[in-house]
């Protein structure tokens, strides 16, 4: 006796849905397995910390084998990029190749904390000698709309300088927009003690470098925060180290 047709066809589309099933399944391990290495090697190179990766597009095995990964996303509770550290990193790269350092686009968003701030400007200002001495100390405190840098003198908080940080290439660019004596704006001319001079020698034209990121990507936009300083890094044509 022949088997109905319409029977046959239902056998042979469920093979093939099958079939398809089986490929989508391999098609999505091999991708997670691809986002795993990228993991493993954020953690290794940047000290990544709490680092997630997906890899996006499909298929993905076809991406494999041009050589290239279209849509691969990232979040890293932390890195360090040569000393410096960064937090709640996240972003997307595109054209990322699979056999070699090489990608298309990369965009970063994170958060330089205010640790890391303050630790840029105590390395300005202890590089400054006399005006380190004349200073005595400086509390740096990011917020909403700016930085406030308060300067101590004699054991007080004598003068707040008011920092607005820029996007500068590879590296953030302080500068200083306003002092203030007991919330009053003044003239650095009419501080005592050549204060005023020492606070912009010190503060103004201040840099936090940003040099352990990837060749090819600079920043592009630093917004201050309760946080810190949160950057936006992108790049065209980067090359990982």
């Amino acid at each position: 006796m022949s088997r109905h047709p319409l029977r046959a066809v239902g056998v042979t589309a469920g093979i093939v849905l099958l079939a398809a099933g089986a490929a989508f399944a391999a098609d999505r391990v091999a991708a997670a397995v691809a986002a795993m290495r990228i993991a493993d090697g954020l953690a290794t190179e940047v000290a990544g910390e709490g680092v997630d990766v997906a890899v996006g597009g499909f298929p993905f095995l076809t991406q494999l084998a041009a050589g290239a990964l279209e849509d691969v996303s990232y979040s890293l509770d932390s890195v360090t990029l040569e000393g410096l550290a960064l937090t709640d990193v996240s972003g997307t790269a595109s054209g990322v190749a699979t056999n070699g350092s090489g990608i298309d686009a990369l965009t970063v968003h994170g958060t330089l904390p205010t640790a890391s701030l303050q630790q840029a400007v105590d390395d300005r200002v202890a590089g400054l000698g006399s005006v380190a001495e004349a200073l005595g100390g400086v509390i740096v405190t990011p917020h909403d709309g700016g930085i406030t840098a308060s300067v101590d003198v004699l054991g007080l908080t004598a003068v707040q300088a008011e920092i607005t940080p820029e996007p500068a290439g590879r590296e953030i660019l302080l500068s200083v927009s306003d002092l203030r004596v007991a919330g009053m704006s003044v003239d650095p001319a009419d501080l005592p003690f050549g204060l005023g001079d020492s606070i912009q020698q010190a503060l103004d034209g201040a840099t936090v470098s940003l040099e352990g990121l990837p060749a090819g990507t600079e920043v592009t936009a630093v917004t201050p925060s309760d946080a810190g300083v949160e950057l936006t890094v992108e790049g065209t044509d980067v090359v990982l180290p």
